[in-house]
């Protein structure tokens, strides 16, 4: 793709260059928002660093490429992670800035950023790409800084230190250095003080003067260099400096493995799918199961809403609305489709209603349902909308799949972390692996990133297969790498992107303990006719809901909660095939099971 690369002159955002184009995108642009009075060397910006910006007019010369500048105006209005447009923040500063690039670049499809851990700054350049049709190229997201800094030396990057903030950095020894000179200094007060080795606490900034031939065309030298002392430890250079061409140079550009170590060994550990062969399952009886609900102090479920797909959010809208709550409230979503053909037509409609900040987390899959009915949707919501946090990444990265519908990798509601279904897609591409034991590594490794970017455990995980051949596959996968851990797999008519498998997970945060507000059992229903005899230890009171994963069992609906019907190829659960429930209850409730 054509991409713009966001510049601040520092080495993340030149960094980020060079990953692009390692992955094979194409620069044909630079973007910069700089003070609106030439003379102010740094302002306060919660979202760009501007000391140095009187170097980065240089950069079109040095990159060859041309350089598109604008003065920021606002300010930071709003200070939530989460951003949706506010008049005069300077989030909108950089949606005009970029329309004025795609004006000139119609062509222009990404944009480069070089955000490690800011989410602040992340959402930011993810809603403003969204809402311009591009797509945010965020390669450093997660990394860490440790192996990146080392990484930034080796691609050649002539970074110096331009700004101090203390952790033992002195303006006198430090600023002018370049990131090679001072890189085992900075590891030593990583280990000593806590120091971020790429100065993501705000303890250094720097200027790029040059790099790999691969990228610059040109060099930058230093020809005067004045410290500003602001306060004890911190200061910052002003540069005067020139342009001149530059030898041939040649850095290392590493691109991460697929699989981190843990992951990597646990690969090693299981034989692939070598041996896989789908397996046409036959197709067993479908029944309805009606609209049911349950609610509490806390959570709303609404479950097995079935129709066309415009008519079931319309029937979600009215119910949270006779509570008083809205769309926002909702923390996750299982939708079921017929036919996985049906999805983008589907994925648009149910995108349409979904347009604030931190949509639902979601699973996805397609199911047996009865004839004529398209989809089934089934939601969990809070009703204490600001206990709801989450994660919502929309760039491209190394770290896990960026979004491919409208919904979050995360939704938490107090403790409780919903986690959206993950397939085997490569992070960096978005391409889908297709070897079964990578498809089902990857995609834990993707479920367990997230799970651990937002410190939760799991406490159930399901697994889907699009054949039940891959269930072998899949189940040792899981139990290699989290025995004990309560699991489900069921093999369903197909998955999106027609990935082989899909890993979800209901998840707690680390600090709490599991039983303390609530508690989730698996629960065996082979040869069952009703829900409610599997229950017969618990209060219909305590029962949150239900999730039934079934093949051909009779079903009775004679419970009062929400309950969700999964019907599946087939389904194994404690290590039998075996129908099987996911039960959410309130604390100090125990059930027996099969």
């Amino acid at each position: 793709m054509k991409f713009v690369a966001l510049v601040s002159g520092g080495k993340d955002s030149c960094f980020s260059i060079l990953q692009c184009i390692a992955n094979n995108h194409e620069l044909v642009a630079l973007a910069n928002l700089h003070p609106p009075q030439q003379e102010t060397h740094e302002m306060d910006s919660y979202m760009y660093q501007t000391v140095g910006h009187n170097v980065v007019a240089q950069y079109s010369d040095l990159l060859g490429v041309p350089l598109y500048r604008k003065a920021i105006k606002g300010s930071a209005v709003t200070q939530k992670l989460d951003y949706a447009p506010v008049n005069n923040d300077e989030t909108e500063d950089l949606y005009e800035l970029l329309t004025t690039v795609l004006e000139d670049h119609p062509m222009v499809k990404a944009v480069s950023v070089g955000a490690i851990l800011s989410s602040y700054q992340r959402t930011r350049v993810e809603n403003v790409c969204q809402r311009l049709g591009l797509i945010s190229l965020s390669y450093l997201w997660q990394r860490d800084q440790v192996e990146l800094l080392d990484e930034i030396v080796k691609s050649k990057l002539d970074a110096r230190i331009i700004k101090v903030a203390g952790m033992g950095l002195k303006p006198q020894t430090h600023i002018g250095k370049s990131l090679a000179d001072i890189q085992q200094e900075l590891l030593l007060l990583h280990e000593r003080f806590g120091l971020h080795p790429c100065g993501e606490g705000g303890e250094y900034e720097t200027l790029v003067l040059g790099g790999p031939s691969s990228l610059f065309k040109k060099k930058l030298t230093i020809e005067k260099l004045h410290i500003e002392e602001d306060k004890a430890d911190v200061a910052y250079a002003k540069m005067q400096v020139m342009v001149e061409d530059q030898e041939k140079l040649e850095g290392e550009i590493v691109i991460p493995e697929l699989l981190d170590e843990e992951f990597e060994n646990l690969k090693k550990m299981l034989d692939g799918g070598k041996n896989f062969e789908p397996i046409n399952a036959e197709q067993t009886e479908t029944y309805e199961v009606s609209l049911t609900a349950s609610s509490n102090s806390e959570i709303i479920i609404l479950a097995g809403i079935s129709g066309e797909i415009g008519e079931i959010m319309e029937k979600v809208c009215d119910h949270l609305r006779t509570m008083g709550l809205s769309l926002e409230n909702i923390t996750s979503s299982s939708l079921i489709l017929n036919d996985m053909s049906d999805f983008a037509e589907v994925n648009e409609i149910y995108s349409s209603y979904f347009t604030a900040p931190l949509p639902p987390a979601r699973v996805c899959i397609s199911a047996r349902l009865r004839e004529g009915i398209r989809c089934q949707l089934s939601v969990s919501a809070t009703r204490d909308l600001g206990s709801k946090t989450g994660l919502h990444v929309q760039s491209r990265s190394y770290w896990a799949p960026a979004n491919i519908g409208p919904y979050s990798q995360t939704i938490s509601s107090g403790e409780v972390t919903y986690l959206s279904g993950q397939i085997p897609l490569i992070p960096a591409s978005m391409s889908l692996v297709e070897e079964p034991g990578l498809a089902a590594v990857l995609s834990l490794q993707h479920l367990t990133r997230v799970a651990r970017e937002v410190k939760s455990d799991f406490a159930a995980v399901v697994g889907f297969t699009s054949s039940p051949a891959l269930i072998p596959i899949a189940e040792e996968t899981f139990t290699s790498y989290s025995p004990g851990t309560p699991l489900i797999l069921a093999s369903v008519k197909a998955l999106p992107r027609n990935a082989l498998i899909e890993w979800a997970a209901l998840a707690y945060k680390n600090s709490y303990y599991l039983g303390q507000r609530e508690n989730i059992k698996l629960v065996s229903v082979s040869g069952c006719t009703s829900i409610s005899s599997v229950l017969q230890s618990i209060s219909p009171d305590d029962v949150i809901s239900v999730t039934l994963y079934a093949t051909n069992t009779s079903l009775t609906n004679d419970i009062n909660t929400a309950l969700e019907v999964i019907q599946c190829n087939t389904v194994s659960c404690l290590g039998s095939t075996c129908d099987a429930a996911v039960v959410r209850y309130r604390q100090d409730v125990d059930i027996d099971s099969e």
